[in-house]
């Protein structure tokens, strides 16, 4: 039989625990004014005293309306299509971006939620010199923007002809801000892509352009670990270095 429990019972000591031991309860109303809620029996609640019996519907109402809390909460951004490439970051418009030799570029790169990437690429548009080529890789970021610890040295791509040139990898990357990394040994020209929004500001002199990457003079090769130090920040249109995605994790 279902037992109800009210606030001015348990004051008046009219009840306790022991009539309700060996019986779930849980609360179905408000009651009256004045009143804690009814609190009932529950057979999905037995063998707890009152006091779990409650603390076990609210864990089971707050389980209920996590879907609404989400549904207020959530951040857009972790909703992506897996199998696909994205920008670094929120895109404003594409531009070409010449690439120095012997300079090493790192591209801030959003990651809204914890993911596993499996390819990464840029977009040759006007060859090199025969033979060149590019080395990409992922740096993890270090105190006010900065990449630091070298998280992956992807391989190398030939830039000496154009199209899509992309490396096949295995990466996991935490949440929050990484670098994508570029360095090569030849002079060609690539897909840019300047941002919506950069992490690194705009320029202090006038405010027309955003500072969209890092870059420091770097011999052709191995990426450094860690990134090299002392780099200027680059204005305008950064090299567009795409990571594809695997998985949500």
């Amino acid at each position: 039989m279902a037992k109800d429990l009210r606030h001015a019972d348990v004051v008046a000591g009219t009840t306790s625990e022991n009539d309700f031991e060996g019986t779930a309860l849980h609360i179905v109303d408000g009651g009256a004014a004045g009143d804690i809620p009814v609190v009932q029996a529950d057979e999905t609640l037995l063998g707890k005293t009152p006091d779990e019996a409650v603390g076990a519907q609210i864990d089971t109402d707050i389980a209920t309306h996590t879907a609404d809390l989400d549904a207020h909460t959530k951040n857009i951004a972790e909703e992506l299509r897996t199998g696909e490439y994205f920008y670094p970051s929120p895109f404003f418009t594409y531009g070409n971006r010449s690439i120095t030799a012997n300079v090493l570029y790192g591209v801030p790169v959003l990651v809204a939620r914890a993911m596993t990437v499996d390819r990464i690429a840029i977009e040759v548009l006007t060859q090199g010199a025969g033979g060149t080529k590019a080395r990409l890789g992922i740096y993890s970021v270090h105190s006010n923007l900065y990449p630091t610890t070298l998280l992956l040295d992807a391989g190398t791509v030939d830039v000496d002809s154009t199209g899509v040139k992309t490396i096949v990898i295995n990466q996991a990357l935490a949440k929050g801000w990484n670098f994508v990394a570029l360095v090569s040994d030849g002079t060609p020209t690539i897909q840019g892509f300047a941002s919506a929004y950069t992490p690194l500001g705009i320029r202090a002199a006038d405010f027309n352009q955003d500072q969209a990457c890092w870059y420091i003079a770097q011999a052709y090769g191995a990426l450094p670990n860690p990134f090299t130090a002392a780099g200027a920040k680059d204005i305008g249109v950064a090299p567009l270095i795409a990571l594809r995605l695997a998985s949500l994790d």
